[in-house]
């Protein structure tokens, strides 16, 4: 059993994605982890239980430090952007 700590920003289904490789581990990371929810924005920093998976796309993120986290607005440093689709827009 190995333990990992939930990111910012990342759901049940990018945390399955990030351990396992797919989403089809969703209710195994739930069965671990009975403290969890099915809410899909997890608290960060968390720790939570998995069984350690070694597959492309894990070995993948896991070596280039990539994590998945698809629940929060990313925005590109130094760019402001705004809700406003005044005449300039185009």
């Amino acid at each position: 059993m190995s333990e990992y700590r939930i990111k910012s920003g990342q759901s049940l289904y990018d945390v399955s994605i990030q351990l396992y490789g797919d989403t089809s581990h969703v209710l195994d990371i739930l069965t671990l982890n009975p403290t969890l929810t099915t809410n899909s924005n997890l608290e960060a920093n968390t720790l939570i239980n998995y069984d350690k998976q070694n597959t492309t796309l894990t070995n993948y993120l896991n070596t280039n430090t990539l994590n998945l986290a698809t629940t929060e607005p990313r925005t590109v440093a130094g760019e402001d952007y705004g809700d406003d689709y005044g005449p300039d827009y185009g």
